[in-house]
């Protein structure tokens, strides 16, 4: 057990915490009191305690990746963030997040996701490539699946790499 008296007695501090109460003796006590009259002095000097930025641009990103498709599921295993924080982000009762938080988002792209919706315009040139090349609509779906089935004009990741692996692998 750590030592009483400090903020580190227990893993949430001494007095509140989420896995109990703590320690609540005289000493913790004052440890907790002065570790608050510290943060708070710190706080009337302007000081910035943890560094945040704004969230507006990982707020958008995330109103993207939603509207292509894109879980809170996956995004929690992608960015290691939780549910809940993904969904304040994105409703905007976040404001400010911290910086790792931002670049963690930031970095999840459409093709990370193998269900995420893509344009079909782009897949759709390539199979009029390989139609070209004789190719059938047939024997296409048949290596690939059956695009047709694009939602609103997109299709998924996961049948574009396939059409654009086909593409490759006849062009080659």
């Amino acid at each position: 057990m750590r030592e009483h008296g400090t903020i580190k007695c227990y893993q949430h501090g001494p007095i509140r915490g989420v896995r109990g109460s703590g320690c609540r003796c005289d000493e913790c006590r004052r440890g907790w009191s002065t570790y608050n009259k510290r943060l708070r002095r710190r706080h009337l000097r302007g000081e910035q305690i943890a560094p945040t930025v704004d969230a507006s641009e990982a707020r958008d990103h995330l109103r993207y990746l939603q509207s292509r498709n894109v879980g809170d599921q996956w995004l929690t295993s992608a960015t290691g963030l939780s549910r809940p924080t993904i969904g304040q982000i994105r409703s905007g009762r976040k404001q400010r997040i911290r910086p790792a938080t931002a670049v963690a988002i930031m970095a999840v792209g459409l093709r990370d996701c193998p269900h995420a919706l893509l344009d079909r315009g782009p897949t759709l040139r390539r199979i009029a490539e390989l139609r070209q090349h004789g190719w059938t609509q047939e024997a296409i779906k048949q290596v690939v699946g059956d695009w047709r089935k694009a939602k609103n004009g997109y299709i998924t990741v996961r049948m574009a790499e396939a059409i654009e692996a086909l593409w490759i692998k006849e062009a080659a």
